[in-house]
């Protein structure tokens, strides 16, 4: 299956065999067949119960190098291990600059990639085509993290690099997230806590609100708003989405509405999960219902179409009482998060949305079941990453790719499994 977004799903085995034996008898008791007397069922070859994957190395021979083994769990080294691989463990992360020479200083990693079959990273490390350059035995990478975003995907596309990620295990965790968020900025939660912690008792009212019967609006309706619906719904909440995709199954009694202005005029809370269809500005947070609330819990990557600096006017004018925010700690010292700071009723936090002990265990379990298949029987799991053919001749133009008098740019897949083999375009 193939989608518009930055995905492919197969699930295949590259190339399979079929061991049988033929032990056959014949009336007169040899060990023979002969081809002159009628065929029996047992002159049949006799099919081993599932096919056996043609194993293109093995397991002696594969190295796996890990970055950031701080933040990559014991999980993961026991399973290479278990398996028969080298394992070799890095607690830097790779962090190249704009410059070549800047890669001098991690000379010991690129060393070690050279020689790797198998690259698991962490969220700090960057993986550029400059790094994928010095990996010449590499065969795949594993993302042990929310999202594949640090890592040149093209690029690894090009050297038949394959990346793998979990893209379904964090969803819960987000959403809870959320929820929480919402009932800290009805009650003013954060305010409240900076004050104790400054010996001041401020035990008021105003302005502080029960969830039930408030209206919250989900801005895309995928695996995390999806999970949002359904908790929000169990504390009363009543719940309107906006998607760009029309007629979606809604998860309880959720109702779609058709478009971002009817979800910012209705919505007491408004919670942001897809950036590629929504962009928020002055106009559209002026929008928003008078009090209401923002939370983003996207990645600070897909934060872009939020405009932060509007963010903060509306919320030192009034129009909005509270927001909550994933930023990311590397912008700590940008003008928009110190005037954040100043904000009242205003949570930020380090992008923790992902950040549980169980998200993450789950996360290194899958993608180290993963790498560790796709080496040793050829399998492709069900959410390797294949990027979209974005080129020069398409160009973003506000929430739109605009491909008019553009030539149209394509992609063709090989899917093959257990012996069928065909061929999937996707035009975009």
């Amino acid at each position: 299956m193939v989608s518009s977004k930055n995905t492919v799903s197969a699930t295949t085995t590259i190339i399979t065999t079929r061991t049988t034996t033929a032990t056959t008898t014949h009336d007169t008791g040899s060990s023979e067949y002969d081809p002159s007397l009628p065929l029996r069922r047992e002159h049949l070859p006799i099919p081993s119960s599932k096919p056996k994957a043609f194993n293109l190395f093995k397991a002696a021979e594969l190295k796996a190098v890990l970055l950031e083994s701080d933040n990559i769990g014991q999980t993961v080294v026991d399973a290479f291990e278990e398996a028969g691989f080298q394992v070799q463990k890095f607690s830097e992360a790779l962090v190249p600059g704009e410059q070549s020479h800047h890669l001098y200083r991690h000379s010991h990693l690129l060393a070690a990639i050279r020689t790797a079959h198998i690259l698991g990273v962490g969220p700090k490390s960057r993986i550029t085509d400059q790094v994928l350059n010095y990996a010449s035995n590499l065969l795949a990478i594993g993302c042990f993290g929310p999202n594949p975003a640090h890592i040149d995907l093209q690029a690894a596309v090009r050297k038949d690099v394959h990346v793998y990620s979990s893209t379904f295990n964090h969803a819960r965790s987000v959403a809870e997230l959320v929820i929480g968020n919402i009932i800290a900025l009805a009650r003013q939660l954060g305010d409240r806590n900076r004050e104790m912690h400054n010996g001041m008792w401020q035990k008021i009212s105003r302005g502080c609100f029960e969830i039930r019967g408030k209206v919250l609006g989900i801005v895309g309706y995928g695996r995390v708003g999806r999970q949002v619906s359904m908790l929000a719904e169990a504390l009363g909440l009543r719940v309107y989405f906006y998607d760009v995709v029309n007629n979606l199954m809604p998860f309880g009694c959720a109702q779609q509405v058709d478009s971002l202005e009817a979800l910012l005029q209705a919505s007491d809370f408004v919670s942001l999960h897809a950036s590629s269809i929504v962009r928020l500005g002055p106009h559209e947070l002026k929008q928003m219902k008078p009090g209401a609330y923002l939370i983003n819990t996207m990645a600070p990557e897909m934060s872009s179409g939020l405009d932060t600096y509007a963010l903060v006017k509306t919320l030192r004018s009034g129009h909005l009482a509270g927001a909550a925010l994933e930023l990311d700690p590397e912008n700590q010292h940008d003008d928009a998060f110190l005037a954040l700071r100043s904000c009242p009723n205003v949570i930020l936090t380090p992008y923790i949305g992902c950040c549980t002990e169980e998200t993450i265990e789950a996360i290194e379990k899958e993608v180290s079941t993963m790498l560790i298949k796709h080496v040793t029987r050829s399998q492709l799991a069900a959410n390797a990453k294949i990027p979209e053919p974005i080129s020069a001749d398409m160009h973003k133009t506000g929430d739109q790719i605009d491909t008019k008098d553009k030539p149209k740019a394509g992609r063709s897949l090989n899917l093959h499994k257990q012996g069928n083999t065909g061929v999937l375009k996707a035009r975009s």
